[in-house]
Formats: C-alpha cells, structure tokens, sequence
C-alpha cells in the first residue's frame, strides 16, 4: 500500500501474484478491473461470490448424524450464542479450494511452504518442529478429490457463531445466521423464543445459509449491504427482492436504530470496512461483530487463545497454517491481521483493492475512515463482546484485540 497518508510500514507486506508463463499478471488485472464500470465489477464478484448451492458445506448432522449445535445462554432470556460445526470447505470442497487457492493457500506449492516455515519461525523452536508435520498432513489432505460424508469431519471441521437475541418487545433478531436444522430440535428450539422478526447480516462474506432462513422467516426485517444484497438476488434467495435496510446508508441506520428503540438493540455500521462489509450490533449490553478479529489480545487467533495454541494440537493444523502463512509476520506487517485485509484497502494496483464489489477511494482515505469509526464503535456501551469467529472477550480484552488488529490504519491507538 504506497498512499502517504497511512503511516504504517506497508513495505514488510507480502505482495500478492498471479502467475501467468512466469510474469505475475495481479498488477495488469487490477488495472483493468479498476477501469470496468461499477455495475460490470459488481455483477462480476457478485457472480464470484454468490451463495450457490456448490459452495454451502455439509454440517456435523449431515455428514456424521450428530447435532451440529452448541447452545449457550449468554444473558438470560435475552442472548444466546449458538455455534455450527461444518467442514471444512477450503480442502473438502472444489469451490472452496479454488477460493482458498486465490488467497495464496496452495499447501503443495513450494513457495507456499517455505512462507509457513518463515512465519512459524516467528514462534519459536516449537512451532518449526511441530509445522512439517503439519505440512505433511496438509498436503495429504489438499490433493484428496473425492470424500464421503464421514471423511469430510476426518479433518478438522470449521465453526461459526450465530447470535440470537430477544428483544424487548419479544420478538426475536438473528446475526449472522445459520442453517436451521429440524431433525435435532434446534427449529422448535428458536422459534419458541419468539417470532424472529430481523435478520442481520453480519458481513458480506457470511451468506451462505441465509437463502434457507429467509425462506423459512420470509417476513423477517433484513438488514445489510448492497453486495450481500446482490450476492441473494443472484440466487433468488430474497423474498421481497431486497434488503429492508441497507447497511451503508446512514438514513436507513437511523430510521432503523429509532425502530429498534426501547428493544435493547442497536446497529452499527463500520465505515471504511469495505471488504467485508461488517456490521456491530450492542444487544443487551453485548456487543456483536464478525469478520473484525483475527490475532486475539492475548495472542491466540480466533477462538483459540495463546495457552490452547501453545498445545500443538492436532486438531488446530489448519488454523496453524493459517495464522503462519496469512497473519504471523514477515508476511503480515503487524503479525496479527491477516495479510489480505492490508491488500483490500490498497487502491492502487500493489493490492486488491480495486477489484472488490466496492474498492477503496482512490484518495487513499478509506484507512482513516475505518480508524475513525472503529474508535467510535469502540466507544459504544458494551461490557462484552461476541464474535462470528470468537467466543467471548470482556470489554477491554475485545477494546484491545480490535487495536491489535487495526491501529496501524492511521498510526494511532483506537483505544
């Protein structure tokens, strides 16, 4: 990212190639995307990025017979966090290793290996020792092509969070939801919270289940961004045609924050954010995000906090990988944030973002812009937070752990 007007080192950032005959090709079709009209780019990553059937994984329950759902009551009779155990799609799924290959995950490629080891080395000792194994593993599962149901949990699955919340009126709002499944009472379970009556979309990269909730809660209110909007159009997963609100706009926001008024609920966009779109929600004193954390405050990623990592488990190679190649440094600047949330906000051709549904400003603006609302959002009343990929932060570890992440967009604390 050159723009002067971001202080941060972008120079330690790992570039981004497309390999065509030996000359990398990224630059050349950035340019190009960057000079198509804004209808043909959208309808292009629309089409990308659509929720087709191909792309939505098979769960716990399909592939194994069990209950897919982790059920915890976070404030009582008033939030909930359920958590959906799926495979993982990036090695079990043709779409979803295609995609994971144009992150720069291709387990068998050389390259890609030596820039595990460099980030595992950042680690220490340990994480060398324990990361060719990994390798190992890694590759031995990426070139399988063929896999039964039973096989696809043979590796380690993935998981999501979903939040339900109760609002004061009794009605029921769903973020970032999942697939509802019948055949283990989760179906009868949520709908005798109440009538769900909104829907949030918690981010533009989270819809793959949200053409089968709206079309069992076709009534429900939506709320979320013009590029999840358009990725259900294509699919013909919305029932009215559109969203209720739209994410973006501050006229809906407000008219939808004086709706929710005296429900405990509010909305919050993430200005800036325009890769994934994010929406922050405050429920009952909790707050909601998606997409916003990966290095946690106490060194962990995700879900997992330094002290589980430190284990070496198993189960955690993919996540391993992940955070060696995509979020440790040399690759990733700060050695937290993933390496391709610093290309998306880079608009110039060094980076992606001129080929998002919506790229940065061509001011190089947008790092100060998402700097700004995040200590805003920041500012929010909330004792705690919750996460689509994290469990639970009390407020100043989540306050912290969003710092870590993104205090580099203007060179100073959020906090």
């Amino acid at each position: 990212m050159s723009d002067t007007s971001c202080p941060f080192p972008m120079d330690n950032l790992d570039t981004l190639e497309v390999k065509v005959l030996g000359v990398n090709v990224l630059p050349a079709m950035v340019k190009v995307m960057g000079l198509l009209p804004d209808s043909t780019r959208r309808n292009f990553n629309t089409k990308q990025n659509a929720p087709t059937k191909d792309s939505i994984p098979y769960d716990k329950y399909d592939c194994l017979g069990e209950n897919p759902y982790q059920t915890l009551e976070v404030k009582e009779g008033k939030v909930w966090r359920v958590t959906y155990t799926v495979e993982d799609t990036s090695l079990t799924n043709t779409k979803g290793k295609k995609e994971a290959k144009g992150f720069g995950m291709d387990w068998t490629d050389r390259k890609v290996k030596e820039k595990v080891l460099a980030g595992a080395a950042s680690e220490g000792g340990r994480a060398v020792e324990v990361v060719e194994a990994d390798l190992a593993r890694m590759e031995v599962w990426w070139n399988k092509t063929e896999w039964t149901m039973e096989e696809r949990f043979s590796v380690p699955p993935g998981k999501l969070n979903s939040m339900v919340v109760k609002l004061s009126s009794g009605s029921v709002l769903l973020y970032a939801p999942v697939r509802v499944r019948d055949e283990v009472g989760f179906g009868a379970w949520l709908e005798s919270l109440g009538r769900v009556e909104w829907i949030v979309v918690a981010s533009s990269f989270h819809t793959l289940f949200l053409a089968s909730v709206l079309a069992r809660f076709p009534e429900a209110k939506v709320v979320g961004a013009p590029q999840a909007q358009d990725k259900l159009v294509h699919v013909g997963g919305l029932p009215r045609g559109k969203f209720d609100y739209i994410s973006t706009s501050k006229e809906d926001l407000a008219r939808l924050n004086k709706e929710l008024e005296g429900e405990g609920v509010q909305v919050y966009s993430v200005e800036g954010e325009i890769m994934c779109d994010s929406l922050m929600v405050v429920a009952h004193g909790i707050m909601l995000t998606c997409d916003l954390t990966y290095g946690r405050h106490d060194g962990g990623i995700f879900f997992f906090s330094r002290e589980e990592l430190d284990l070496y488990r198993e189960e955690h190679t993919s996540l391993r990988l992940f955070k060696y190649l995509i979020c440790n440094k040399p690759h990733s600047p700060n050695g937290v944030l993933a390496k391709y949330r610093f290309w998306a906000l880079d608009h110039t051709t060094s980076g992606t973002g001129p080929m998002l549904y919506t790229p940065p400003s061509t001011d190089g603006s947008n790092p100060a812009l998402l700097a700004a609302s995040l200590r805003t959002n920041l500012r929010l009343a909330f004792d705690s937070a919750m996460g689509v990929h994290f469990d639970h932060m009390e407020r100043e570890q989540f306050r912290q752990t969003i710092n870590l992440n993104w205090s580099w967009l203007d060179g100073r604390s959020l906090i």
